[in-house]
Parts: structure tokens; C-alpha cells; sequence
């Protein structure tokens, strides 16, 4: 069998909506009946609910998915093949205040890879990369002026180890961790100045942990309407977020890894990093139909 998988969905008016599908591909029982079956392995998921727990008014959203890859080397154990994946899920609720419209969230991500090092006597890296995010964000409109704040939580963690194939507990030759968190007040404004033209101009500011230090970003976007057909866009925006870097303040010595006869394999240089980036882009949209925009 090659292929296998599925979906669902249903929907009730008041209560909410659930989808979900699943399906793997190569690898679904076939090695057991083909001696020549596909090496690769693709598997993936994914389940999303939209619920309204007061019949309506307030929403409550959750995603999940998941996705996985292998490929497989040799007779070797399971724990010993080369595989990648990618865990993500959402949970969000969206209500009515008296302050405004209001989105509570917390979302996880997670990528994970076993992979060989070496040729001769190769090692097994495994590595995965967390990230974890909360946020409270308002939003409401005054006098014509659509108003937006909130505050947020991140959290980045970086695991890595290699060990042997022979002795997946007790012989790890290096195991690195690495993790940041950052929190970050924001707020932005959008108002329409005059009928072909309007702006928005926000401010972000950023404290994170660990000794990453603390930052500003301002962001401006100006729009121009120059007919019914056709809109132009100008932007500007800095961005700071928590990046996996490579880190050059750590010693040489402590960061390499060697097989048992002192052959030097490669060396891992990894760190959790505060990185910057600023963007300016123009662009313009034309509407050629209707229902079809060229961007």
C-alpha cells in the first residue's frame, strides 16, 4: 500500500464547525509485501475546530498539525534512520469587551531531526527547536480611527546531542541546550485621511531575557487609492525576534565532536539570538475583474 488516508467534517449552526484529515504516503504497510518498496516515509495530520461557546457572540479556535519524514539507511534499528518533523497548534478566543474586541492565544511550534554524522563510524544528531507564544490583543475604534494594543510572550529553545548508534543512553558524546524568552508591548493606529489616502503607524517595544538587551520597532505603512482600479502601498517596519544563530564566543574545544579514535567530526556553534531585520517595500494592487486582483 502507497497511499492511505482520510478526512472528516462536520458543522452545526450555533455550536461550530470540525474538520479533519490525515493520509501517509510510502511507507503505509508496503515493506512487509514489496522487497523493493520506497526508502522515503511521509506522514501528516492535521485537525482544526471552530466552536462558539455562547451560540455566537464568542469564538473559540483550535489547529493542529503535525507532519513527519523518514528515509531509511540500511538495516538498522528504527531509532538509527534519518527522520524530520514539524509540530504546530493554536489555541485562540475571541470575544467582545467593553474595551473593544479582544483575542486571547497561545500557539507551539516545534521542528525535530534525527540525522547521521560521519561516514566510517557515523554518530546520530538529534535536534529540536520549541517555540511557545501567548498574546492579549485589544482592538476598537475611535472617532473614525481603528485602534490596536496587546501584549505577548515568546519563548525559543534549542536542544542538540549526538550519541552513538551502538548505545542510544549512555554514550552522548555532546549535548548543547539553548533558550530565550522575550516580552513585548504593542500598539498601532490606522485612520483614513483623506478619501484616496490613509495610514497606519505602529510601535513595538521588545525586553528580552538572557541578557539580549531590549529594542524598538516602529512600523508606517501610507496607502494611496489612485482610482477605483488601482492602489498603491509604501511600507516601513523594523523587526526584532528570537533566531537560532551561530555563536562564536564559545570555546572551540567545547563544541566539537570527535568519534572514539579522535577523528574530528564537525562542531556545533549554536546559540538562541535577538535578530533585527527593517523592511521598506512599495507595492500596488490593480484590479483587472471583480473577483481577481494583480499584486
Amino acid at each position: 500500500m502507497l497511499a492511505l488516508g482520510g478526512s472528516y467534517q462536520t458543522a452545526s449552526d450555533g455550536v461550530g464547525a470540525v474538520s479533519a484529515s490525515w493520509r501517509k504516503l510510502h511507507g503505509a504497510g508496503e515493506h512487509g509485501l514489496l522487497p523493493t518498496a520506497f526508502p522515503q516515509a511521509y506522514s501528516d495530520a492535521l485537525l482544526r475546530a471552530d466552536l462558539y461557546p455562547s451560540g455566537g457572540a464568542d469564538t473559540l479556535s483550535l489547529t493542529v498539525f503535525r507532519n513527519q519524514e523518514s528515509v531509511r539507511i540500511g538495516d538498522g534499528p528504527d531509532r538509527d534512520q534519518p527522520s524530520w518533523g514539524n509540530t504546530a497548534g493554536s489555541l485562540r478566543y475571541q470575544t467582545e469587551t467593553v474595551v473593544g474586541w479582544l483575542e486571547l492565544g497561545g500557539a507551539l511550534g516545534s521542528f525535530d531531526a534525527r540525522l547521521p554524522v560521519g561516514a566510517t563510524e557515523p554518530l546520530i544528531a538529534t535536534g529540536s527547536t520549541d517555540r511557545l507564544r501567548a498574546w492579549a490583543d485589544f482592538e476598537h475604534e475611535v472617532d473614525g480611527t481603528r485602534l490596536g494594543y496587546g501584549i505577548q510572550g515568546d519563548r525559543l529553545r534549542l536542544r542538540t546531542q549526538f550519541r552513538s548508534m551502538a548505545d542510544a543512553e549512555t554514550d552522548v558524546r555532546l549535548r548543547q541546550r539553548a533558550d530565550a524568552g522575550a516580552v513585548a508591548i504593542w500598539a498601532e493606529g490606522e485612520r483614513r485621511l483623506l478619501p484616496a489616502l490613509d495610514v497606519a503607524a505602529g510601535l513595538r517595544a521588545n525586553l528580552f531575557t538572557n541578557d539580549l538587551g531590549r529594542s524598538l520597532s516602529p512600523r508606517l505603512r501610507v496607502g494611496w487609492d489612485v482610482s477605483d482600479e488601482l492602489r498603491v502601498t509604501g511600507s516601513y517596519g523594523r523587526f526584532h525576534q528570537l533566531v537560532v544563530a551561530v555563536d562564536t564566543e564559545l570555546p572551540l574545544e567545547s563544541t566539537v565532536v570527535t568519534t572514539e579514535d579522535g577523528r574530528v567530526l564537525g562542531s556545533v556553534l549554536s546559540r538562541v539570538a535577538a535578530a533585527r531585520s527593517t523592511h521598506l517595500a512599495v507595492s500596488y494592487t490593480h484590479l483587472t475583474l471583480p473577483t481577481k486582483r494583480i499584486v
